[in-house]
């Protein structure tokens, strides 16, 4: 059992959002390479393994992120995968997931019509911060679940525990050092590109999956079936509500 494979229905509804919000298509790969999550063409090809060369799996092998808009240039990270030349793919970009420092998977968002490419390339210095802040939030998901599973194998021990609240994908800021320094490392990134704020990106996200739940009749009057289809508890649905005038 992989990693993503305990958070499954949980990346591809974060797949499915960013899709719909960015207009493009989006894939996850677990670290064996398997796509775990996917939209469109992608989402035919869940529980399939990655093409060996591919540039999803060289991102896995080194733990960097890439971007390319010509697969068949000679340069191209692609030039080793064993689809190339049936590859579909205008522009894709990838970033990797880590947990505690070790790649775990691939998250990357694909371009296949001219008009896709030309969004990714416009608007291609503001990928790289978006991806990471999504990356670090399926971390800390699995890192959720890790504290979890070890506070269950000791509650025999009967020590009364406060407990910590879920980190929502909604929530930027938890109550571990971790995720606290993994946004002030966001930060540094989004402050070194002039042109970008991860902040407003993420509202804007934030706010457009919102107004789309709450505008469907079949979840307007049940906000509790809106926090459970996006992961957030009712009161901070409330508040992100309150936020975006949206009550």
């Amino acid at each position: 059992m992989t990693e993503f494979s305990r958070i499954a229905d949980f990346i591809q509804s974060y797949a499915d959002n960013i899709s719909k919000v960015l207009g493009l298509d989006v894939t996850i790969l677990d670290e064996q390479g398997i796509r775990v999550s996917g939209t469109g063409y992608y989402q035919e090809l869940i529980g399939l393994p990655a093409p060996e060369g591919s540039f999803f799996r060289m991102i896995l092998q080194t733990g960097q992120p890439g971007m390319i808009f010509d697969m068949k240039k000679n340069e191209s990270q692609c030039m080793n995968c064993k689809f190339l030349q049936q590859c579909r793919e205008l522009a894709t970009i990838g970033f990797p997931v880590h947990k505690r420092e070790k790649t775990v998977g691939v998250i990357g968002i694909i371009g296949f019509s001219p008009e896709q490419k030309e969004k990714m390339l416009h608007h291609s210095e503001k990928w790289t911060p978006f991806l990471q802040h999504i990356s670090s939030l399926i971390e800390h998901k699995l890192l959720e679940l890790d504290a979890e599973r070890e506070k269950s194998c000791h509650i025999q021990e009967e020590v009364p525990e406060a407990s910590a609240p879920p980190v929502y994908f909604a929530q930027l800021i938890g109550a571990e050092t971790g995720l606290r320094d993994v946004i002030t490392k966001a930060k540094k990134v989004t402050n070194s590109i002039s042109t970008v704020s991860l902040e407003q990106m993420l509202a804007d996200y934030e706010r457009s999956v919102l107004q789309r739940y709450y505008a469907d009749s079949s979840f307007a009057q049940d906000k509790a079936a809106i926090a459970n289809e996006l992961k957030i508890s009712l009161s901070t649905l409330y508040r992100k509500l309150e936020k975006y005038g949206l009550e």
